[in-house]
Formats: structure tokens, sequence, C-alpha cells
């Protein structure tokens, strides 16, 4: 059986031509999408201008000294929220050379909540922006700001509240609980300094992974127990299936494992060549797209409900022609696959499907953001509204919508967070092969 590549689907656009929208299947360029209005416009700097910001340092509240094995809690002071219509400024020179390990651009991560109109945006300066109509109706955001915010890696939302958001820090999981114009709360879940982080679907546990530890941390977040799972290398991703059931871990070997969430037992998979550089999970948690660190091919893995059949993986995709993958990002429709390249300053789009259980991609096209940027990261918005659509006159019966987050980083360095609207007829009303 051959592999799709790029070699069947259309060219790159040219530069300074700019991507707004993708209706019908086609991504068109220059054209005002009214989706995209309801979205924030987020730009960082490292250079020029004086912050708007006020920046609160929150100062902790005396309490007990927190026995092993439980969740230590702080308080803030004052209010947590700080309105603001600028751009971010420049942090002290003393954060900015702490940061130089983590290299120079101003945003680390970026995390859509899967529920509500909230972005959080991880900064260098180790504060965390939080954008969204949810937030600011007059376009603002808000800003958190911690001491326990210590070489910030990493955030995301929990799945199940409008409000907790957790943040990687170098002294563990610092979990937000936002509670409006009220003082947050925020607790800190000890664990090595954290480079990657996962919420399970219920948003029961999170897991922390370290550069500097063997150990994967899970903490059960309601009763403030935490499990360690000791296998192999330092891990530096993780990714929770959508189902819940399992959690994919993987390190600087030549293979990843696949925890089972119920036992914590787990099983190892060989990784062709390399590392694992980067994973998504199908909608229902049956398929796996995976890369290796330096390889031009997108493996996948099929998972039965039988226990007793042992997938292989296979190759359905090759990017040799722009390069090896560096980040990936699958919707929650299983339709769109982003793809940023070690070869090309435009985001890939590879249109997707599932038959009968195995997936198939072909290429649909190119994103092109500002000129000379290139992708750091990307993330599409789970549960898209289809109010938001259908609300400017473009839903449709039977079609579907999604948005995704692009951060694009130029030589500056300053990053822009694009949001990049979708409508199309999903692939099972399709009965061509161009689909």
């Amino acid at each position: 059986q051959s592999v799709m590549s790029f070699d069947a689907g259309p060219d790159v656009p040219p530069p300074g031509v700019r991507t707004t929208t993708e209706v019908h299947c086609t991504l068109r360029e220059g054209q005002p999408d009214p989706v995209r209005a309801a979205y924030p416009t987020i730009v960082l700097r490292r250079g020029g201008g004086d912050s708007q910001i006020r920046r609160l340092h929150a100062s902790h509240r005396t309490s007990p000294e927190p026995q092993e094995g439980l969740a230590q809690w702080l308080e803030l002071a004052t209010t947590w929220c700080n309105k603001a219509l600028g751009l971010v400024g420049l942090a002290s020179s003393s954060q900015t050379e702490m940061h130089k390990s983590h290299g120079k651009t101003p945003i680390r991560d970026i995390a859509c909540h899967p529920y509500v109109q909230k972005f959080a945006v991880a900064r260098f300066d180790d504060a965390v922006e939080l954008h969204g109509s949810d937030i600011n109706d007059a376009g603002g955001f808000e800003v958190l700001i911690h001491d326990l915010h210590q070489n910030i890696t990493c955030v995301q939302w929990s799945p199940t509240s409008a409000s907790t958001l957790a943040v990687g820090s170098a002294k563990g999981v610092v979990v937000w609980q936002l509670n409006g114009e009220q003082p947050a709360v925020v607790r800190l879940l000890p664990c090595p300094a954290v480079s990657s982080l996962a919420w399970s679907p219920d948003g029961a546990f999170v897991a922390a992974a370290s550069h500097e530890s063997t150990a994967l941390s899970v903490w059960d977040v309601g009763r403030h127990e935490c499990t360690e799972l000791r296998r192999g290398e330092k891990t530096h991703l993780l990714l929770w299936s959508p189902t819940g059931d399992k959690l994919l871990s993987a390190d600087s070997s030549s293979h990843f494992r696949i925890w089972d969430a119920r036992s914590w037992s787990c099983e190892k998979w060989n990784v062709p060549n390399s590392s694992l550089q980067t994973a998504c999970w199908s909608p229902d948690g049956r398929v796996l797209l995976f890369v290796a660190r330096d390889d031009s091919c997108i493996y996948s893995l099929q998972f039965s409900r039988s226990s007793d059949v042992n997938p292989e993986s296979v190759v359905v995709f090759d990017t040799a022609k722009y390069g090896s993958v560096k980040a990936m990002a699958w919707d929650d429709s299983a339709e769109r696959l982003a793809l940023s390249l070690t070869g090309l300053d435009a985001v890939a789009i590879l249109r997707t499907r599932i038959n009968r259980g195995h997936p198939e991609l072909t290429a649909g096209g190119f994103v092109r953001g500002p000129t000379a940027a290139n992708a750091q990261c990307l993330e599409f918005q789970r549960n898209v509204p289809q109010r938001v659509f259908a609300s400017h006159g473009i839903g449709m019966e039977g079609h579907l919508g999604t948005v995704l987050a692009i951060c694009w980083v130029d030589s500056a360095p300053s990053c822009e967070v694009d949001f990049l609207p979708f409508h199309f007829v999903p692939a099972s009303r399709i009965t061509h092969t161009a689909y």
C-alpha cells in the first residue's frame, strides 16, 4: 500500500500572503472571517515600550506545614485579576538571564479551554496571561503572577472546570482556582521541576513529568494523594487519552509507554530509529498518531477493544518534502491535522478520516502567518460551540467547525497567537476521494 505525501497536494502559498480561514475545504488568504472576530488578539514582544500591566506578586498566608503526601494550600492576599489593554513589556534583566535555557521566545505554551472562550498563555517572565470574552469583554486580559511560578514550562485548563488552571513550574504543579473578582486560591502539588503535564478527562487526576527525575507523578487532586510511577528515563511528554483509560509517556529513549490508568501497569512501544517527538490521540482513544524525532514519517497505532489484539505501528503519511514534524495537533472531529515542519515556515493541514479503525491522511493545504514567522505551538480548541459559527450565519446543517490556535514567532523575537476558523463538510458526507 502506497503512503500518502505532500507530492499529491496543493502548493505552499508564496510569502507575503496570510491565511485567514478554511471554507468549503479550501484554505483562503486575505478573506476576513467573522468567527475570528470572536477571538482575542494576543501579541507579545521582548523589547520596546513600557508595560501597562501592574504586576501583582502574591504573598502567602501563614499556614501549618503540609503533611507528607498532601498538597500545599496557599491563598492570595489580594485580588488576582489585573485588567490590561496594552502589550506586555520586558522582564527584568535577571528574569531574562534566568530563562536563557528556555530559549528567547516570549511564549512558552498556550492552552485553549475545552468548553469556554478562555485562553492561557505562559510567558517567558513566569507570568500567565488569560484572554477571551469570558475574561474581559473589552478585549483586555488578566495576568497571574505568583512566587511559585519559577521557570514555568506549560499550562493546561482542567477539562471539567471553567476556573481551574494548572501551571507547570520548577516547584511542581501550581493549580489556580479562579474566583472572579474574589481572591483566587493557589495550590501546589509538589514534584520535581515540571516539563509536561496532563489532566485526566474527568478532571480527577493531573499527571506531571520532569526532565530532572525518572518518576512520573500522578496526583489525585480531590484526595491530595500522589502516585509515583517509575519506569525508564526522564519523561518529556504526557498525553492522556480522551477516554481516560490510557496515559502516554515518552522519554529520550527509543520507545514510549502506554499506561493503564486503572492499574498503572504499562506496555512499552518502540519508536523507529529515534525517540518520540510528538503524538495525538483520536477522539475515541483507539488511534494514536505519532512521529519520531528527526523522522519524516507519521505513524499510526490502532488499539482494539480486545486486549488479545496487539497493535502494530504503520506509516500513514510522509512529510519528507518539507522536513520532519516539530509539533502536531488533531481536532476533536478527527477531520483536520495541523503540522509544524522543520523545512517550512507555514503550517501544513492534513485532511483526515478514520475508515474502519484505520486513519487516512491526505494533504489539504498550508497556513501562512506573519512574514518571516514560524509556528512554535499548535492547539485546536476542543468542543468549539457551533453557535459561534451559526451566530455569523456560517453554520449549516451537517457541517463542522473548529478553530486552530497557532503561536507564530519571528526573529525579533516577538510572538502572535492567531486563531484560524475551519468550516468544512465531514468526510463521511463526501463520496469522492478528494475530500
